[in-house]
């Protein structure tokens, strides 16, 4: 009786270190750059399975060989969907860099912009604009760059003054446009 109660609490105890250690969440998990990534629910929906059916193998009295084996099953499944659990270094990715640079460059350009003629000239674009507070106008943006082969949705929203005056400091906010 003594072995099988002791089976059970190894058993038990594999069964939750393979829980914690198997189980992941979306924050845990990154996009490999350049692989074909299959959406986060899908993928959770297509590699779950193998965590649970290496969690029951564990329960069955599998132990440590077992929750390695599901982590791994796990681990290769995720991998072919686009998912690692490694932080992805993208420092020397040179697409990253140009994006980067692209978008310090276009940071500088909007921040000396000063006017909403000055702004409509950094963007290349007419904005659409509708009445704020008084005395201010509130316009928005939409535009789109053309950055080592990727053409990158944007958008700007800008507080500026009725008047022509320059604007604000921190009156306009910008970035990728994922309406588009």
């Amino acid at each position: 009786m003594a072995v099988t109660e002791e089976r059970l609490a190894i058993a038990t105890l594999w069964f939750v270190l393979g829980v914690a250690g198997c189980a992941s969440q979306p924050d845990t998990w990154y996009r490999i750059p350049g692989a074909r990534v299959t959406p986060w629910a899908q993928t959770q929906a297509t590699c779950g399975p193998l965590l649970q059916r290496g969690q029951s193998t564990v329960i069955a009295g599998g132990g440590a060989p077992a929750v390695v084996a599901a982590k791994a099953q796990y681990r290769e499944c995720m991998g072919r969907n686009g998912w690692t659990d490694s932080p992805v270094s993208t420092a020397n990715d040179p697409h990253t860099a140009a994006l980067h640079r692209d978008g310090e460059g276009l940071h500088a350009k909007i921040k000396a912009s000063r006017t909403k003629n000055a702004l409509t000239l950094a963007t290349g674009e007419s904005p659409q604009c509708q009445p704020g507070d008084p005395g201010t106008e509130i316009c928005n943006w939409h535009w789109t760059r053309s950055v080592d082969g990727e053409t990158v949705p944007l958008k700007m929203t800008c507080v500026l003054p009725r008047d022509g005056a320059p604007r604000a400091e921190d009156s306009c906010r910008w970035g990728r446009d994922t309406a588009r």
